[in-house]
């Protein structure tokens, strides 16, 4: 289910493993220890490189782009 315009993914808590993620286009990215200022910086960064229309395609990160599928070609 696509996400609407102007959504901003959560600083989240992943219990088990005490690490702060996030989810971006469906990816789960875990940002370091929960609380800290590191995994905050990390949030923060990967949040302003996110696009502001919700393109994942135009102005995101390389690195955080799922690869071309079949599906997705179509």
């Amino acid at each position: 289910m696509p996400r609407r315009n102007g959504h901003v993914p959560s600083y989240r808590l992943h219990k088990p493993s005490g690490q702060a993620r996030v989810i971006i286009n469906g990816e789960h990215i875990y940002l370091g220890q929960y609380g800290s200022a590191e995994s905050r910086e990390k949030y923060a960064r990967l949040i302003a490189e996110m696009p502001a229309n919700g393109d994942s395609a135009s102005g995101a990160d390389a690195s955080l782009q799922r690869p071309a599928t079949v599906n997705r070609l179509r």
